[in-house]
């Protein structure tokens, strides 16, 4: 059974934050990962409420 992505821990997002594809680019899921945590921080730098919506 996989677990959703929010459901993570913040450890578990952040080493698939870390992965990337074998040419250096990143993958739809670590983007999402760096957002979730993003979200969770509280968007320090920027207002982030409005600019990015968490889906499973």
């Amino acid at each position: 059974m996989d677990i959703k992505m929010v459901d993570r821990t913040d450890e578990e997002l952040r080493e698939i934050s870390m992965q990337r594809k074998k040419n250096g680019s990143y993958t739809q899921r670590e983007l999402k990962a760096q957002r979730i945590l993003w979200k969770r921080t509280g968007c320090p730098f920027v207002n982030c409420t409005s600019i990015w919506e968490l889906d499973d």
